[in-house]
């Protein structure tokens, strides 16, 4: 672990199974349906990826036709065509495409059957509107950045699933604790009742001492019913988390305990850390991004169309098979074409349109971008200062659970040396109760204030080992 982070994970004796935290988040990030969901939609992302890429492999073709005409009763003539060819997306925009067109025309008299075999080679190439591998890529790159920002967002719903399972985790630790204070209580209280009644059968206490005790008896029976039952709560909420059965749960044995940090974080590297792994934050970088090339494209698609469009081609023809295909590569001249098409939007409300949309959709995400930025910081500020607060009042509470220690040692001796009341006795039990409760509650506040620092750094799931 980094110095900014304390190991949170430690045993706490020897149990039969014992479920530490990290092992929790193991198994509520293997086990929770709204993570798999997130992984079917990553999986989609992927899929778009590899369709936009797809638009540019060549695709291949092959045709025939054929014709007939004449008199039913009569020679008649026909005709019978083959065609193949291979097309070729560009970089650039355009398409290179080479064909193959092969004729066998058998006519009405004798000796009038003749091949013919043509091969073009072509090429179309837009000069403004969609010209250029900007253009040509542009949705590739609107599909890899779609499955980046899907990533994130995956990596979010762990980090946020991780917290709120350790919450989940120190809560039970939190309400068994609890319990176990309570039922300590309930049976030093029943032991002080049982000493109060020896001490006014002796005469060295009074009637209202014992009646006090036995008030006392009732509160921690109530305060042991309540720990019980919130315990149990807590337990389940675990439970469902983990993704397990609830109606074949068996015990849970907790076996990390809350520990200090050796360390405190640095605001400074804080924020360096979260302007480079911030999920969030990272979000709306490729919001933006996306933004500036949709802007830049709907400039480009408001320039007029002006098509290049270039060919080559030979072609033969004989009366055999053979002799059209000697023809076509060792007779005529190949032939060239060369042409250009202009198209213009009239009157070209759309795309101006489109680009006005564009550039609005642009300065929305700059200004989200700058709010996301001030936001992250004051995240940050906020997460540091938590840590902070939390590690001094876990502290103050361990100071406190120490000198509650020593006035309910203190009022003990007292009362069995006679100089001290019941009260006293009952009111320091009351009072160490509630610092321990108070110390382990701050201990467990600055655990998760930890992880919430790490979360916002977008460090959670690296530092603790997490990643896919």
């Amino acid at each position: 672990m980094p110095s900014i982070l304390p190991p949170l994970l430690i045993a706490a004796g020897a149990l039969a199974e014992p479920l530490g935290l990290h092992s929790a988040l193991e198994e509520a990030l293997r086990a929770n349906p709204a993570l798999r969901q997130d992984r079917l939609l990553l999986r989609e992302a992927e899929l778009a990826v590899e369709s936009a890429r797809a638009d540019f492999d060549p695709t291949a073709w092959a045709g025939v036709d054929g014709d007939a005409s004449g008199p039913h009763s009569g020679p008649r003539t026909s005709t019978l065509g083959l065609s193949a060819g291979l097309a070729q997306p560009l970089p650039s925009g355009g398409t290179a495409s080479l064909a193959w067109y092969g004729t066998h025309s058998h006519g009405a008299t004798p000796g009038s059957t003749t091949h013919d075999a043509d091969m073009l080679l072509s090429l179309t190439q837009p000069l403004l509107d969609g010209a250029g591998s900007f253009a040509a890529r542009y949705a590739v790159r609107a599909a890899e950045r779609s499955r980046d920002f899907q990533v994130l967002a995956h990596r979010a719903a762990r980090e946020g699933l991780v917290v709120e399972v350790a919450g989940a985790y120190w809560g039970l630790v939190e309400a068994r604790e609890a319990l176990g204070v309570a039922r300590r209580t309930l049976d030093m209280v029943e032991r002080q009742l049982e000493e109060t009644r020896e001490r006014r059968h002796e005469g060295f206490a009074a009637s209202g001492d014992v009646l006090q005790v036995e008030r006392a008896v009732l509160v921690a029976r109530q305060n042991r019913i309540v720990a019980e039952a919130a315990a149990e709560q807590a337990e389940l909420r675990l439970l469902r988390l983990l993704g397990r059965d609830l109606d074949r749960r068996g015990p849970l044995d907790l076996s990390d305990r809350p520990v200090p940090p050796e360390r405190l974080p640095d605001l400074g590297l804080s924020l360096e850390i979260a302007r480079e792994y911030n999920a969030t934050w990272l979000q709306q970088a490729f919001l933006a991004d996306g933004a500036a090339e949709a802007l830049r494209l709907a400039r480009l698609q408001k320039l007029p169309a002006l098509d290049l469009t270039a060919g080559l081609g030979l072609s033969g023809s004989g009366v055999e098979p053979r002799d059209a295909r000697a023809e076509l590569f060792l007779g005529r001249e190949p032939a060239s074409s060369l042409g250009l098409t202009l198209t213009l939007p009239l009157p070209g409300r759309a795309e101006a349109l489109a680009l006005d949309k564009a550039w609005l959709e642009r300065q929305r995400l700059h200004l989200a971008r700058e709010a996301a930025a001030q936001a992250l910081t004051q995240a940050v500020e906020d997460a540091v200062r938590n840590v902070f607060r939390d590690d001094a009042r876990a502290t103050l509470a361990r100071d406190t659970v120490a000198v509650a220690q020593a006035a309910l040692e203190a009022d003990e001796d007292l009362a069995r040396e006679g100089r001290g009341s019941t009260r006293e006795v009952v009111r320091s039990l009351e009072a160490l109760d509630a610092a321990q409760i108070q110390s382990l509650q701050a201990d467990i506040d600055l655990q998760l204030s930890l992880l919430g620092l790490l979360e916002v750094e977008g460090l959670l799931l690296t530092k603790l080992g997490l990643e896919e």
